[in-house]
């Protein structure tokens, strides 16, 4: 019961700070049923609650789900998963050395696994790479393009698979 009323007074409700008062709102439903289901004259209402409870969760879970993927398609939520496929066939095509510059918070941290690299580079090694003639291609958020672009020389144009 603290967990509920701590929730209430907290202002983030994020879901790692709801998660920890799952489980023992978990156990304390169970043990209120376990006590309510050795009384024979509530058996039966327990047993028809608990089965329409567990009826409506697979329901509202099957359709929150259902619901999910098919705005997903309908939204095309694959562009990441396309635009990197395209990346890596261009990369592989070409034999482009390629890196992934880093972005601090910004919600890159997924392009490591789309773009098959283990690691971020920074942008100044990026941009000493570029200009040595080490690095033929790189990735970086839009908002630090401009800055990494600015520092880069000049050179000739790869060619494009198209």
């Amino acid at each position: 019961m603290g967990g509920i009323i701590l929730m209430s007074l907290v202002p983030s409700k994020r879901v790692d700070r709801i998660y920890p008062v799952i489980p023992p709102l978990c156990l304390l439903l169970a043990a209120q049923v376990a006590r309510l289901l050795k009384d024979d004259a509530t058996r039966s209402r327990v047993l028809k609650w608990s089965a329409a409870g567990l009826v409506f969760s697979i329901v509202f879970s099957g359709g929150y789900a259902a619901g999910k993927i098919v705005s997903n398609y309908r939204d095309h939520a694959d562009n990441l998963e396309n635009f990197s496929n395209q990346v890596n066939a261009e990369v592989a095509a070409h034999h482009w050395r390629f890196e992934v510059i880093e972005g601090k918070g910004d919600g890159s941290q997924g392009m490591l696994l789309y773009l098959q690299k283990l690691h971020f580079t920074s942008p100044d090694e990026a941009v000493a790479q570029w200009n040595a003639g080490a690095l033929d291609a790189w990735w970086c958020r839009r908002t630090r393009s401009t800055s990494c672009s600015r520092n880069c020389t000049a050179r000739p144009s790869l060619p494009s698979a198209r």
